[in-house]
């Protein structure tokens, strides 16, 4: 694959160089981003890709990324996402026709467009129908791998199950929303002392950052290396149900504009903001600051003597002639 790549960009290039003559100038037509064990990633691809993700932050109105941190955060999904793909060929996974197909339509739909609509889309935006399948192909493998990963490194015990259970039976789940941002820093079982210091602390800074006002979607892009990381840490609205287990345990009793974090799981530090929440009951509460007068029946002072008496008192203080400090 890696060498196929290659060859076509020398090969396209060389064509270029002999029809203008050999004293033309040497022209760049593409150069190696990075190279993934037996794959390689060129720089046109960041740049498409790089490009793809302006256009979602411009059609949703939002600050346009810093553009080193956006290529690097692009470079790092393109690494990952060709180490997965590269995974799911040695397993021998596959994505069939009409799976794809379906897919594609679902994408439409969500488009609310048809797929000659989606197609038009494309074209406008310089992208052929070819690459986008390719693409949605590989994004299919992606998280089929992923969903592998996970079922293998999860090792729940019964008691963590139970206590789920335990949360979601407390909350009201049908109405309860988050709006969850992320951000992961990655840490292995086997890293070092001093990489665990150095990621802990960088974890905390970030947090620092936030909570001082910092925009929680700026800086998971510059710095997050999470899933969602080209989104801003964005992972919309969920419910408990919905959500991953880890962030599940984490938003328990969190409300909006809440930071959580960090902390470890498996594959890293953590920190979640509760960018919004809906279907929680807020509770409120009404300090009075209160003054009464008491007067208490005797045996010299009769029932109906006492009630005349707070009457009149009542009446004073109402009209302003007396106060309760008197």
């Amino acid at each position: 694959m890696m060498i196929k790549k290659l060859l076509s960009y020398t090969f396209s290039a060389s064509l270029l160089l002999s029809g203008a003559g050999l004293q033309a100038a040497p022209v760049e037509i593409d150069k190696v981003a990075a190279i993934v064990n037996k794959d390689v990633i060129m720089q046109s691809q960041v740049t498409s890709l790089a490009a793809q993700v302006k256009r979602q932050y411009q059609a949703q109105q939002q600050p346009m990324p810093n553009a080193s941190a956006l290529n690097r955060q692009v470079l790092e999904k393109l690494i990952q996402d060709s180490l997965q793909v590269q995974m799911a060929e040695q397993l021998g996974m596959k994505i069939s026709d009409a799976q794809l197909e379906q897919t594609i339509l679902n994408i439409a739909k969500d488009k609310n467009q048809t797929l000659t609509e989606l197609q038009a889309d494309l074209a406008a935006q310089g992208v052929s129908y070819a690459e986008f399948r390719h693409s949605v192909r590989e994004e299919l493998l992606v998280a089929e791998v992923s969903r592998i990963q996970v079922r293998r490194r999860i090792n729940i015990s019964d008691q963590e199950i139970d206590n789920f259970i335990g949360m979601i039976n407390a909350q009201d789940t049908k109405q309860l929303q988050y709006h969850i941002g992320h951000i992961m820093l990655k840490l292995n079982e086997d890293d070092s002392a001093d990489n665990i210091t150095r990621v802990t602390d960088k974890a905390e800074k970030i947090l620092a950052r936030l909570k001082s006002g910092a925009n929680f979607n700026e800086v998971a892009l510059a710095e997050s290396q999470g899933p969602k990381a080209l989104e801003g840490g964005d992972w919309g609205w969920m419910g408990v149900n919905d959500m991953p287990t880890l962030f599940a345990a984490a938003v328990q009793g969190a409300r909006a504009n809440d930071i959580i974090g960090p902390f470890k799981s498996s594959n890293g530090l953590h920190i979640i903001k509760i960018l919004d929440a809906k279907g929680q009951t807020k509770v409120t509460s009404t300090e009075v600051n209160a003054r009464h007068i008491l007067i208490k029946p005797s045996i010299i002072l009769s029932d109906a003597k006492a009630k005349e008496l707070l009457d009149k008192y009542r009446r004073q203080i109402s009209s302003g002639q007396a106060s309760l400090k008197n």
